[in-house]
């Protein structure tokens, strides 16, 4: 947790997840961890590649984009691939958050430069947990790079 509090603003997470109760899900998982996080949820992946870029030019950027593989209108995969291909925003670490453990949709997403790929569990305990994981991971863990 030292890393997590040597930072002067919260960690910013952009969920990207089309089921509301998925939503609440990861929101509770994260309000629940103690880190300082301030959270963003578009439901969409249209409005997703607009507010990833409007962030990219803002200097305002999500620090971890934590995104579902099937979501309305764009794809998720097609969010990824945007994201990835802008020079602006393509270094920040995007999780992607799927119910799908069909290796095409895993290879698929590795080879757009996911950072990672997680099945969401089933059970819920182990959901709330795997969100727990990632959070941990990605602000405790890992050294990203300033603004």
């Amino acid at each position: 947790m030292a890393r997590e509090t040597l930072r002067k603003r919260p960690f910013e997470i952009l969920i990207v997840e089309d089921n509301p109760a998925d939503v609440r899900l990861v929101r509770e998982a994260l309000t629940e961890s103690g880190f300082n996080t301030q959270l963003t949820v578009v439901n969409d992946g249209t409005t997703a590649v607009e507010e990833i870029r409007k962030a990219g030019r803002s200097h305002r950027r999500p620090d971890l984009i934590l995104l579902d593989l099937h979501i309305d209108q764009t794809s998720g995969l097609d969010v990824l691939t945007a994201t990835k291909k802008d020079a602006g925003v393509g270094s920040i670490p995007i999780v992607m958050f799927s119910t799908s453990g069909e290796p095409d949709d895993i290879a698929a997403s590795y080879r757009e430069r996911a950072n990672a790929y997680v099945q969401k569990p089933m059970d819920l305990d182990d959901f709330l947990n795997a969100v727990s994981q990632i959070e941990s991971f990605w602000i405790a863990t890992v050294l990203l790079p300033e603004e």
